[in-house]
């Protein structure tokens, strides 16, 4: 009699066929070349020059509702909907940590430099210190946390230096932070012009302006104006602004040497339309 062949059961997953995005936020990496998109509980990798699409082999316990990558591309924090996180070695593919969040992550983002983790939480924000690619014990060290907030905190900023940050939430304004004390600065409120939710704040590219984008399609942009200049035309003010390099950074956004003022309103002209995501580009 012949011996039946032994079924062997040592299979590995693959890739995920029929699933398709239903929330969360996308990422790219940093040359632009790949997105990360969250499908249900697991992430899908699209390499848009090669035309190849990838399931990650690890999954969260719930849906994904955001995701942050690091600037180098080489952490990946994935976040469901009861705030479990992952945190994933995206170069070799495998999870370095797990990690539950007090309470639901509305916005997660890293720092431009790579050092610190920033993540929503009801009122406040968490900063965090950005973990290494090493295995930890406890990889997530809390550095500090942000309040001043009436209502759920919604969106996030950094600007390019890491020095600032930017929180969006529910009661309709926003607010700017630093990461670190500065002599003399105290968080500055953007507020008016906006009569529902923030779903986006974000720093100009030289943290020059800052726009602020609520649920019901109103976009306003912030102009930080130093003392010297308040009584200078609005056009005078813009081209001093973005043309002034030598304002130190103990200086900006510091109320005793200047002031916020929003400087234009926009609209988007739809009736009955709601902005439930925004990006900066």
């Amino acid at each position: 009699k012949g011996v039946a062949p032994r079924m062997t059961h040592n299979f590995k997953f693959s890739n995920l066929c029929g699933a398709v995005y239903r929330r969360g936020n996308i990422v790219f990496t940093s040359d632009g070349n790949t997105i990360l998109s969250p499908v249900s509980n697991r992430v899908t990798r699209y390499n848009l020059r090669e035309n190849v699409t990838v399931t990650l082999p690890f999954e969260n316990r719930r849906d994904i509702v955001r995701m942050a990558i690091s600037p180098n591309d080489m952490l990946l924090v994935t976040v469901d909907e009861d705030g479990h996180a992952l945190l994933v070695n995206l170069h070799r593919q495998v999870v370095l940590h797990h990690f539950t969040f007090s309470e639901p992550v509305r916005a997660i983002q890293f720092s431009p430099c790579g050092r610190f983790l920033a993540a929503t939480q009801g009122k406040h924000v968490q900063i965090w210190e950005a973990p290494s690619l090493d295995r930890e014990f406890t990889p997530f060290h809390l550095y500090r946390t942000l309040t001043g907030h009436y209502d759920d905190t919604t969106c996030i900023d950094w600007s390019d230096d890491s020095t600032f940050l930017l929180v969006g939430s529910k009661a309709m304004s926003t607010r700017l932070y630093t990461r670190d004390p500065i002599p003399d600065f105290t968080p500055l409120t953007l507020a008016g012009g906006h009569r529902s939710a923030i779903t986006g704040c974000y720093f100009a590219r030289d943290s020059s302006m800052i726009f602020t984008i609520s649920k019901c399609g109103v976009l306003n942009t912030w102009l930080w104006v130093p003392s010297d200049e308040e009584d200078a035309s609005p056009s005078t003010k813009k081209i001093r602004s973005e043309s002034d390099a030598t304002e130190t950074i103990e200086k900006r956004f510091v109320t005793k040497y200047g002031k916020m003022v929003l400087q234009e309103k926009l609209f988007v002209k739809q009736d009955d339309a709601k902005v439930s995501c925004v990006a900066y580009n």
